[in-house]
């Protein structure tokens, strides 16, 4: 893989996945052009540079990639850049978050959450803010406060929120609706 500024080799990785990017959109590639590969990484071989802008990425199969395709690569790594686990009462203020490896924001367990100018942004010419979701709640239960923040091009989600069992209570507008979670 060529590596095109400001990006830059990385060496001595496991790679988990690589994305098809969209360079005219700005974007991972959509629509026909969607391409997401992951994998279990080798765990005998990591990656390597072949010259000074040419990284070598270790598969376990062929992908359906072609010459001239831009790329994503997810190296294999679960941490994110804030994990919350078993908590109550959390408040997140004025946090930028920007081209992080992977998710952004994990809670898990967490009750009662505020989230308040919250940002996972573009930095530096990166093509992602964050090489997955920009922010996950696991059975985060009561309420979720979010407001002032934004997620820009992270290369999954948005938002996930997983709870076993959620039940709009009241819908305020177009935008906000009050969940009631039973779990």
């Amino acid at each position: 893989v060529e590596i095109q500024p400001p990006h830059r080799t990385d060496i001595n990785r496991q790679v988990q996945g690589l994305i098809r990017y969209d360079r005219k959109e700005m974007r991972p590639a959509f629509g026909s052009k969607t391409y997401n590969f992951y994998q279990v990484p080798p765990t005998n071989i990591n990656t390597s540079l072949v010259s000074t802008s040419i990284l070598r990425i270790p598969l376990t199969s062929r992908t359906e990639l072609t010459i001239g395709d831009a790329i994503v690569t997810i190296y294999y790594i679960f941490i994110p850049s804030i994990l919350v686990t078993d908590s109550t009462d959390l408040i997140i203020q004025s946090i930028n978050i920007h081209s992080y490896w992977r998710i952004a924001l994990v809670t898990n367990r967490v009750k009662r959450v505020i989230i308040s100018d919250y940002y996972v942004i573009l930095y530096d010419g990166r093509w992602l803010s964050a090489n997955s979701d920009c922010i996950h709640f696991i059975r985060t239960s009561e309420y979720i406060s979010l407001s002032n923040s934004k997620c820009q091009r992270q290369s999954d989600d948005g938002l996930n929120v997983l709870t076993p069992y959620i039940i709009v209570a009241k819908a305020i507008n177009t935008t906000t609706v009050i969940n009631q979670a039973f779990n």
